[in-house]
């Protein structure tokens, strides 16, 4: 009874899955394949909402087009997999808005969606939502990121939980900018050498020009245009 109860999700995500492509039986076992001996069955329901998304937004041509389209195909079985694994409706819109620009890919742009794809892929929600307030020039989300500063004796009177949760959210912020800056979509603004004051611009910590601030580059605006965000005033 169980087992034909899981195989009822399966069918139901690969008509799903069927549905939005036009309903070419080839693409069948493709989805099968991937749902049925790679991604729990209690994920299936993920890979639905995802594929709901898509189904929004893909005309006929684009549909007919996406199942002939061999590096389509290969992006569209790697949403599988971050469909599985996403948490919000909002990464349902991001992965199938993405996968929407790739339905008549060329083989001179595989690489580069490829890419932009991984990305999405290692970016949390909240990853996204820094890169888009920096585009937008909006600092609300450091401040809902960084803690209350605590005093030395209010640190010391905190249990080693506490310690650490405090620890661990102070350096949150540096840690998405990190990420943010490993994959190459934001850089760093360093203040300028005053020549009447050499030393100024310097970090004393580290000893380097201090930075000022954050920019996204050429690459994040391409990135953020991949997912989708036209509402973005892109610079």
């Amino acid at each position: 009874m169980t087992k034909d109860l899981e195989q009822k999700k399966i069918d139901y995500a690969v008509s799903a899955a069927k549905g939005i492509i036009g309903a070419i039986p080839a693409i069948g076992p493709i989805f099968a394949e991937i749902i049925g001996e790679i991604v729990p069955n209690q994920r299936v329901d993920r890979i639905v909402a995802v594929l709901t998304e898509l189904d929004k937004r893909l005309t006929a041509t684009e549909k007919a087009s996406l199942t002939s389209n061999k590096y389509a195909l290969s992006l569209f079985e790697d949403g599988m997999y971050q469909a599985a694994r996403s948490l919000s409706e909002e990464r349902n819109k991001y992965i199938a808005i993405f996968l929407k620009g790739c339905a008549s890919l060329e083989e001179d742009k595989f690489s580069i969606k490829k890419k932009l794809f991984f990305i999405l892929e290692d970016l949390t929600d909240l990853d996204i939502e820094i890169l888009l307030g920096m585009e937008h020039r909006s600092g609300h989300i450091r401040y809902k990121l960084t803690p209350r500063s605590v005093t030395y004796g209010e640190y010391n009177r905190l249990d080693e939980l506490q310690k650490f949760e405090y620890d661990s959210a102070k350096e949150a912020w540096d840690l998405h900018l990190s990420t943010l800056q490993r994959h190459g979509l934001i850089e760093p603004e360093y203040e300028q050498l005053d020549e009447r004051e050499p030393n100024r611009h310097l970090d004393e910590k580290t000893g380097m020009p201090r930075i000022i601030d954050y920019n996204v580059t050429s690459l994040g605006k391409v990135f953020i245009r991949s997912i989708g965000h036209e509402i973005w005033k892109l610079r």
